[in-house]
């Protein structure tokens, strides 16, 4: 058992049934999945602005199938003012899921940064979100 297997399997017990989150960069996750650990991903994008960067899925078979018929629909919001993720970027994401037969869709929240949820005006961000989850429930 390795150092990650350990802290999953105490985070399981902890969670007492309930999902477990992993966070962290490529090289974590990259373990997480050879060991078998990972079940469905959440990614986060963010541009290298300094050195190179790491490949998420170098040295693995995990494959991100973005035409998965069983994926649900997707809502990528950006932020007008976001220099983290700028529009081209969640523009890029977007313009990649619609090849997917799921809903896919994009919106871009005006006068805001990359801290959409957690800065002053999340209510809009959240209640964008929950107007589109609301069509599909």
């Amino acid at each position: 058992m390795n150092g990650l297997d350990e802290a999953i399997a105490r985070a399981r017990e902890a969670a007492g049934g309930k999902d477990v989150g992993i966070g962290g960069g490529a090289d974590v996750i990259r373990q997480a999945v050879r060991a078998g650990h990972v079940e469905e991903l959440s990614i986060s994008i963010a541009p290298v602005i300094l050195g190179g960067g790491k490949r998420l899925f170098e040295g693995t078979e995990a494959k991100v199938d973005s035409k998965n018929p069983e994926r649900g629909p997707m809502l990528i919001i950006s932020g007008e003012s976001d220099h983290t993720v700028p529009w081209a970027i969640a523009n890029a994401s977007y313009k990649r899921e619609k090849r997917n037969d799921g809903v896919t869709e994009i919106v871009k929240i005006p006068n805001r940064g990359h801290a959409l949820t957690i800065d002053s005006g999340w209510r809009e961000v959240a209640d964008t979100a929950l107007g589109f989850l609301k069509r599909f429930v």
